[in-house]
């Protein structure tokens, strides 16, 4: 059976991305990527880990706290929302 190239599979994708998924997909488990090596491949170079990533507060203009008629405020999910994030203030 003659394999299909990934470029013809997704070709919008990166050369880095093709590799890093040829790598992958080996069939062999000797020869295939480990997820470190995975993390270390160059199409991760841009990506900062977690731990150094700064978290993102939710912004929320205060007209649109103040009025009682917006549904998305006063719903349920907004009241978890703003318990489970650090919503900042102005």
């Amino acid at each position: 059976m003659k394999k299909t190239p990934l470029e013809d599979l997704i070709p919008n994708a990166s050369p880095e991305a093709l590799d890093l998924i040829e790598k992958m997909f080996e069939y062999n488990p000797n020869a295939r990527i480990t997820a470190k090596e995975c993390l270390e491949h160059e199409y991760f170079k841009d990506f900062v880990p977690m731990r150094f990533a700064k978290p993102k507060l939710m912004k929320i203009n205060k007209s649109v706290m103040a009025n009682k008629n917006n549904k998305l405020l006063n719903s349920k999910f907004m009241r978890m929302s703003s318990k489970k994030f650090n919503l900042e203030r102005k």
